[in-house]
């Protein structure tokens, strides 16, 4: 009987339809049988199956068959390298695809190079994927869509996303599963702008999104937690997907976006409808949410009724609990975690190892540093270093925390990292360490932020430097600009009730902006019980009780206030007021660890198993101290009993119970560490001082404000020998002598610093060393950029041909340090310098005018004495004083200190030629794109002295007739004389402007009129007829709302104050013309969509330019919820030189030249907004207001041939009035309106038009 082909035998149905490993087994007996086994198809149908399975037992067999095949075909390889791409062992992949390279007539297909890129996507380094990228263009496969696709995806998951982009950009046929992946990288990085432009080219080409679409989407906005589109997404999805009910993954997507928007509620609706079909995504999405919003007990019911649970889910609970406060919990999941046998990622270790800081856990967290940290990431892991430096200060190995501060090299040190080991010397009562650390921080060019403060001043707190903290606390806003919050206050508090001066904390008090809370009065009380100052104690006591009336501490304290002052009737009577409202003290407790066990301990606590054994241990110490002369110190026992009750009470205090514990199981001279919820009571710490001498031990306590080193009869709290051996380390570490502690205070450190650079080499070399180790990535292009144009003008024209504008201001005082840095680098390249500048032959030119400013005509002269400067001084007018100068002069090119902003900046490039009219020179503007900030992050960046009248106020400095000190840098002082910051404290460079407005006429003293566009005040045009253009600049993901509500509600509120407006469009880059004024709306926003300003600036004729103080404004005011790229959210036609600015608003209104720009998504917005520009409108004339509109409309049923020759004639007889026509349908009535200012002229052209008809042709329509 002949044999059948395999092709048609019963064996191949019965491959097809295997489910297992053991049925695919026995085909391959049958296969074997029937001598199949020495064919083609059918082994590479076995090894297809065994290939797909994804699991190790299926890829191993697969090989074997694999093996067997001496000549494997495309397929063969393909499956293979499928298999692989999608296992554990991604790179096996490449070896695959490496044996078929060199397999003679086996090449890849566009098959192939899909997998292979998935398999490069799993891995951890790029450069395979590069590789095979090559291999993609050798095989000319470069072009295909599913490879171009893939390559897409690549380098999206590497976050390579404009190499993504380019690709993208150049593909020639685009599909769903393009845009998904493009949509998918942008998500991945947490740019919403991008993902919603991608979505919106889809539907403009008519490509449908999938699920896969939405699930992109809603990644990125719940990662920005932005309820508003989210909820936008979910509504469109339930309206045009059908299936959403039975897609699991659509599903558990909307509810994560709930979830991690804090939305509970309906994350717990969406998680309840999807009955059954719940993934584990979907509970670990439940479980994060609840831990994210606190509701550990919620989050930990949905844990335990999981049945499978993944890393995620660990970490969510984990962190959860320590987020919580709940630090056991914490702990006690991390080991059971740990014995299934999960490796814990970073979040999970960083939080618990928070919750071994917080529990003083020091054996566990040792344990974490070893096994998941120590050898792998150690110091270029940031965030764990942080969490290590923290956990090591918080349980009281200060040394440790600081060797592992020391092993971080230096550029990739933190603020974050500083304020963690500022924060732990602080704990520790080493203020003059934390002071040297913070020093260090300025050093190399951290800026420190509002928590370095705190931890700073905290520092100062617990070491009694009254003058540095004072010093600090006027630093922080004078210098950095940092607002003093609730924390600083506290901080500054308790610093001056420390020292003692309590009527100074008390005024403190009652000067701060804000009412004071509970904790610095908690600061203020501890201050009156410490020096006895009853009066101010019981004003204190009153504002708690007021504050927290239920919380016990607060009368315990005041009751322990006047004990100590034997006014025992009084302490009863705070004691009966407690009672009678039911109130009870927080027990103090007592922790310490023995073997990664926390032992807590109550006071008189006798629960413990090993209870007999710390008793005993107990009277060993009473009798220890009693013969080395100890005396109990009973003034903490506020009970009226007898001395010998009270020694009682105070020897079984819990932290003397967890230090006997620690000496019954510890070995001689073990460290004892003690953590305790309270403060540590007097006698308690005298008795620890002369216990650590007796037993030789070094005993260190935490309390609930700082750390008590007891080592040989002394604490650290009162000694100064541990502070002066760290700050020796510190100091040798930053490179100080040892004698810079004793001779610098922080107010000189910068001093000495700025003295030992300038004694080492020359300015010049100083400026370009200093820019190239500043961490100012700004800075540096901005710096590399201007010297890039210089050197090139440089090698344009010779030395004698080039001069530069020196005015004495800031932008031309850094351009005068640039071109000299610019010089010196130049010469070097041509190897004409030996690194010092000896001259500088590039001549200054100086208008001289008696309008200038004597500090900065004194400034100018003296920079230019100091550098030798060529001065050319020009005393006529500017132009012809410099058409004469060039000709005497072959001057060809003048550097200037324009700056895009300015009002001359317009139009102008880095080279532009002179204006027409003018002599002819190429202008060069090596500063045009630097912005306010960077000029000052250059000049102090640099220690470069600029003139004195920036520390007084003065932000842009003109004449004497039109400068003032800028009125945002005022300090309020109860003297008549008004003080002002310096410059570089402007919070927003866009308003350094700002003191030009005021101006002073020379003759007469009266003020100017406000320019407004050259528009006069609004009187004189209550008649006129302006019009105005309203634009909408982006839209809502889902349409709508700009142009069908935003539009017509502007233009109704321009008709209000009598504007007409012309056209109403949506920005394509289709606008041409434009009226008196352009109305934005929806223009700069917190979503990067917001912002397509291209057509903008084709409607006024100017190009872009990125306005970095917009940016640094914006991003202050809405943090980083920002998306997309904030360079280019800034993006703002030049010349903008006004921002209008209310109290009402949190984002300014903008005005540029004829153009006012409306931030308003929303019709609520749109209207508070209008309501801040008419009220700004009337303060400063922004907006010419003039009579309002009115309107009449008639409808008819008559043709257009009937009222297009009467509204013709009716046009010209009403000039001043405007008349249309509009049907709203072709069947429906013809609707006529008349629109003008004057209602009697409105009422005579609706009656003329009226007696061409015939009456009652019309009726009178809203």
């Amino acid at each position: 009987m002949k044999k059948l082909p395999f092709e048609i035998s019963p064996l191949l149905p019965l491959l097809e339809s295997c489910k297992t490993i053991k049925q695919a087994f026995q085909v391959h007996a049958q296969i074997i049988l029937h001598g199949f086994h020495h064919q083609i198809f059918p082994i590479s149908r076995l090894i297809s199956f065994f290939a797909l399975l994804s699991s190790k037992r299926g890829l191993d067999y697969s090989q074997i068959l694999f093996c067997q095949i001496e000549y494997p075909n495309q397929f063969i390889y393909n499956t293979i390298i499928r298999g692989f791409s999608h296992s554990e062992f991604p790179e096996k992949a490449l070896v695959f695809y490496s044996s078929m390279l060199h397999q003679e007539n086996r090449s890849p297909n566009n098959f192939t190079f899909p997998f292979l890129l998935n398999s490069c996507a799993r891995l951890s380094t790029l450069k395979p994927g590069i590789q095979v990228h090559c291999h993609i263009i050798k095989f000319g496969f470069d072009l295909d869509l599913f490879v171009r696709n893939a390559l897409m995806h690549f380098y999206s998951v590497f976050r390579r996303l404009n190499d993504a982009h380019i690709l993208f950009e150049e593909s020639l046929v685009r599909d769903i599963v393009s845009y998904n992946t493009m949509i998918n990288g942008h998500a991945l990085v947490c740019r919403a702008g991008p993902t919603l432009l991608l979505f919106r080219e889809m539907q403009d080409f008519g490509i449908q999104p999938d699920e896969f679409t939405f699930v992109a989407l809603l990644s990125a906005f719940s990662s920005l937690h932005e309820s508003r589109i989210g909820k936008q997404i979910h509504g469109f999805v339930y309206r045009n997907l059908c299936c959403i009910d039975s897609n699991v993954l659509l599903k558990t997507a909307i509810l994560d976006m709930y979830a991690k928007c804090g939305l509970m509620d309906l994350a717990e609706k969406v998680f309840t409808s999807m009955a059954s079909g719940k993934s584990t995504a979907a509970w670990s999405s439940m479980v994060s949410g609840y831990a994210r919003c606190g509701e550990t007990e919620s989050a930990r019911r949905m844990f335990d009724q999981m049945d499978q649970r993944d890393l995620i889910c660990w970490t969510a609970m984990i962190s959860g609990y320590s987020q919580s406060g709940q630090y056991k919990e914490a702990l006690e999941l991390f080991v059971q975690m740990e014995g299934l046998g999960i490796r814990p990622d970073d979040c999970a270790i960083a939080s618990v190892l928070s919750a071994c800081a917080r529990l003083g856990a020091l054996s566990f967290g040792e344990r974490l540093h070893c096994r998941y940290i120590e050898g792998e990431l150690n110091s270029q892991n940031i965030i764990l270093s942080t969490a290590l430096i923290d956990m090591y200060s918080k349980c009281g190995k200060i040394d440790s925390a600081l060797d592992m501060f020391h092993k971080i090299p230096k550029d990739l040190r933190t603020v974050s990292l500083f304020n963690a080991m500022i924060s732990g010397l602080a704990q520790h009562g080493l203020g003059e360490s934390a002071l040297t650390v913070f020093r260090e921080m300025e050093s190399i060019g951290l800026r420190p932020d509002s928590v370095t403060f705190v931890a700073v001043l905290s520092a100062c707190s617990h070491s009694g430097l009254i003058e540095e903290g004072k010093e600090l606390f006027r630093l922080m806003l004078d210098i950095y600009g940092i607002k003093p919050h609730m924390e600083h206050y506290c901080c500054m508090v308790d610093l001056l009730g420390r020292e003692g001066c309590l009527d100074e904390a008390y005024d403190l008090i009652k000067s701060m902006p804000f009412e004071a809370n509970s904790v610095i009065w908690r600061a203020l009380l501890g201050a009156c019980k410490l020096h006895g100052n009853v009066k101010i104690g019981e004003a204190a006591s009153q504002k708690l009780i007021e504050l927290e009336p239920d919380h016990g501490a607060r009368y315990v304290l005041l009751s322990n206030m006047l004990a100590n002052r034997n006014q025992w009737e009084e302490a009863r009577r705070v004691r009966k007021m407690m009672e009678d409202r039911g109130i009870q003290k927080p027990p103090g407790w007592s922790y310490t660890e023995l073997q990664g066990t926390l032992h807590r301990f109550l006071a008189s606590d006798k629960s413990h198993f090993q209870d007999k054994e710390i008793y005993s241990m107990l009277q060993d110490m009473a009798t220890r101290l009693k013969s080395a002369g100890y005396v109990p110190n009973t003034s903490q026992v506020v009970f009226d009993v007898d001395e010998e009750e009270k020694e009682t009470v105070v020897s079984y205090h819990s932290e003397k119970l967890a230090l006997a514990f620690g000496l019954v199981n510890s070995s001689e001279g073990e460290t004892i560490r003690i953590m305790k919820n309270l403060r540590v009571c007097g006698d308690c710490h005298s008795a620890f001082k002369l216990l650590s001498e007796i037993y030789k031990r070094e005993i260190i306590v935490r309390d609930a404000i700082r750390f008590h080193h007891f080592k040989s009869g002394s604490c650290s709290y009162a000694n100064g020998s541990l502070t002066a051996h760290l700050n020796q380390r510190l100091l040798d570490e930053i490179g100080l002598p040892s004698s810079g502690l004793v001779c610098c205070t922080f107010s000189h450190v910068l001093t000495l610093l700025n003295l030992i650079a300038h004694s080492l080499e020359s300015e010049d070399v100083e400026i370009d060393k200093a820019i190239r180790e500043s961490d100012d990535r700004r800075l540096k292009t901005k710096y590399n950029n201007a010297i890039f144009v210089i050197k090139g003008a440089l090698a344009l024209y010779s030395i004698e041909e080039v001069a530069f504008s020196f005015n004495g201001g800031k932008d031309s005082t850094v351009l005068l340090h640039l071109l000299r840095a610019g010089y010196l680098l130049h010469r070097e390249e041509q190897g004409c310098s030996n690194g010092v500048l000896t001259d500088f032959p590039i001549r200054a030119i100086y208008f001289e005018s008696t309008s200038v400013f004597p500090e900065i005509n004194s400034f100018t002269y003296d920079t230019a004495k100091m550098y030798g400067l060529q001065m050319d001084i020009i005393c006529s007018d500017f132009k012809s004083g410099l058409e004469a100068l060039l000709k005497a002069k072959p001057i060809r090119a003048i550097f200037l200190g324009v700056r895009i902003g300015d009002p001359t900046a317009v139009g102008q490039e880095q080279f532009s030629p002179s204006s027409p009219g003018w002599p002819s020179f190429m202008r060069v503007n090596p500063i045009l794109d630097w912005s306010y900030r960077d000029v000052w992050a250059f000049l102090l960046t640099c220690k470069i002295q600029y003139c004195s009248l920036y520390d007084q106020g003065y932000t842009s400095i003109g004449s004497i007739y039109d400068t003032v000190p800028n009125a945002l840098l005022s300090i309020s002082n109860t003297s008549n004389k008004e003080k002002f910051k310096p410059a570089y404290l402007l919070h927003d460079g866009r308003l350094e402007r700002a003191g030009r407005v005021k101006k002073i006429s020379p003759s007469d003293g009266s003020c100017f009129p406000v320019v407004n566009n050259g528009l006069d005040s609004a009187d004189s045009h209550r008649d006129r007829m302006f019009t105005a253009s309203v634009i909408g600049v982006g839209d809502e993901i889902l349409f709508g709302t700009v142009e069908d509500q935003l539009g017509p509600s502007l233009c109704r509120k321009l008709h209000s104050i009598g504007w007409l407006t012309s056209q109403t469009t949506i920005i394509r880059n289709d606008i041409d013309s434009v009226a008196e004024e352009v109305f934005l709306y929806g223009g700069v926003g917190p979503l990067h969509s917001n912002v397509t300003l291209s057509g903008v600036a084709k409607a006024f004729g100017v190009r872009l330019a990125p306005d970095e103080e917009f940016e640094e404004f914006l991003r202050h005011l809405i943090s980083y919820h920002c998306t997309g790229n904030r360079n280019e959210m800034a993006q703002l036609p030049e010349g903008i030189t006004k921002l209008l600015h209310l109290e009402k608003l949190p984002v300014p209104l903008i005005k540029c030249q004829n153009v006012i720009v409306l931030s308003a998504t929303n019709t609520t917005e749109l209207d508070k907004q209008w309501d801040c520009l008419i009220e700004l409108t009337g303060s400063d004339g922004c907006l010419v207001t003039m009579k309002p509109y009115s309107s009449k409309c008639l409808a008819a049923n008559l043709t257009d041939v009937e009222t297009a020759q009467p509204l013709s004639k009716l046009c010209l007889e009403f000039p001043d009035l405007y008349i249309g026509c509009l049907r709203k349908s072709r069947q429906g009535p013809v609707v006529i309106s008349f629109q003008g200012k004057d209602p009697a002229r409105i009422q005579a052209a609706v009656d003329a038009f009226c007696k061409k008809f015939h009456p009652g042709a019309f009726s009178e329509v809203k």
